[in-house]
């Protein structure tokens, strides 16, 4: 479903499952025993008290990937980089450390392409937030081969491990085929036939016999921390379980522990672009996450874009 209002909602979806989930996220919460039955019941148990929810590094490079595609009408990492650069909140936003050190180095004078080749002594930092942020290249390319291009464009900037640049690929991935029409297990389907990597085939075949098994279970199978082959798989896991509705999927999600504010970050813009909306998510919890109406906004825009550039390409 390709509209102003799906692609609103998408962006929304994003900055919505980050916020949440970063309300435990900083205690590295183990697994549930059981699923969240309610958004009431994890509000309490995360000891939310009310206010304004802020959101992560998650949402915040979506932002600025979001903006480089529309000022640009098209992936300038250049651009990209430099906002990260100039606006990220490394230490207020909690930034992995393989992210952080980068945007740090290119600050030092130090280009973008050096600095990730250098991550981690050189194999490439294969952390979850290239994925993480993947959303607006589905909602910006529309045809499947850019959108798996420039899925992998925009990680490389900061990501250069395979492992992270697959992940990346597949988030992007089901997030189209969400937008084409295809249904949770469709999505599921067309991700196994889409990838030959070892790192992924396997746990993506795995999802549709975990379907009734526990948090725990679950994150034992797919894993729940911040390696991309753990938490791309474990969302696709919640979208899938979720069967196309937003509340689900987020308290799936939630309830897997771990790396909880990029697992729901990225299953929950998987279903909001197949639903077009955020379903029955209460609004005015939606209402407190920071700066969601300019997240929403920049769903628009980005809508907008989409046909402008298209017309000139």
């Amino acid at each position: 479903m390709r509209d102003e209002s799906t692609y609103a909602a998408v962006m929304a979806a994003l900055a919505v499952g980050d916020a949440l989930g970063y309300l435990v996220e900083r205690r590295w919460p183990g697994p549930r025993g059981e699923w969240f039955r309610g958004l009431e019941e994890y509000l309490e148990w995360a000891g939310y008290g009310g206010g304004e929810i802020p959101y992560s590094d998650d949402t915040e490079m979506a932002v600025f990937l979001a903006e480089t595609l529309i000022e640009t009408c098209g992936f300038d990492p250049d651009l990209f980089m430099s906002k990260a650069a100039e606006r990220a909140m490394l230490w207020e936003r909690y930034y992995g450390g393989g992210t952080a050190a980068v945007i740090e180095a290119v600050r030092g004078g130090t280009h973008w392409s050096v600095a990730a080749r250098e991550a981690y002594g050189g194999r490439g930092n294969m952390g979850n937030g290239a994925a993480m942020r993947a959303a607006p290249i589905p909602l910006f390319y529309g045809v499947r081969e850019e959108v798996e291009y420039f899925a992998e464009a925009q990680a490389v900037v900061t990501h250069t491990h395979p492992v992270a640049i697959e992940g990346a690929r597949l988030i992007a991935l089901a997030i189209h085929y969400s937008l084409e029409g295809l249904g949770p297990g469709e999505v599921l389907e067309a991700l196994i036939n889409d990838t030959q990597h070892p790192h992924y085939l396997g746990k993506l075949r795995a999802i549709k016999h975990l379907l009734n098994a526990s948090p725990a279970r679950v994150a034992n199978t797919l894993g729940n921390g911040g390696a991309a082959d753990e938490s791309v798989p474990a969302a696709i896991y919640a979208h899938v379980r979720g069967s196309g509705e937003p509340l689900q999927t987020l308290l799936t999600a939630l309830s897997l522990g771990g790396d909880t504010d990029t697992i729901a970050a990225m299953a929950l813009p998987i279903t909001a672009a197949h639903t077009g909306n955020l379903g029955n998510i209460p609004s005015e919890i939606v209402a407190k996450v920071e700066a969601i109406d300019n997240i929403a906004a920049l769903g628009k825009k980005l809508y907008k874009a989409s046909i402008k550039c298209r017309e000139k390409r």
